[in-house]
């Protein structure tokens, strides 16, 4: 009977150290994830930040260049319409460059 109750004596602590141990290794598995998945966000976190930096920069370079075609194009259609605009404000000056003249002659002639 008391080597019966040795056994079972025996059997319980191998079960609590058993047991014990379970949870330790169990405490550094959670630990250990817990360590890879707070890598891993910061990893995805500085990922996507490089991603969104660039995103930006290229969204930046893409403004400028549509900016400056832009600013190429309108600069072209005043060009295009200044020289389509020479010969009527050529014409428009002349006139005016006329009548300044007869006006100047007539008031002349008037003295």
């Amino acid at each position: 009977m008391e080597e019966i109750l040795n056994d079972i004596f025996n059997t319980e602590k191998s079960v609590e150290k058993i047991l014990q141990d379970a949870k330790e290794h169990a405490a550094q598995v959670k630990q250990k994830t817990e360590q890879e998945v707070t890598q891993r966000l910061a990893d995805a976190r500085r990922q996507a930040q490089e991603m969104s930096q660039q995103i930006l920069a290229l969204a930046q370079k893409n403004a400028e260049l549509e900016k400056q075609k832009v600013l190429q194009q309108t600069q072209e259609e005043n060009e295009r319409l200044l020289k389509a605009c020479e010969g009527k404000m050529k014409q428009t000056v002349d006139r005016i460059f006329g009548l300044i003249v007869r006006t100047s002659f007539a008031e002349k002639g008037n003295d």
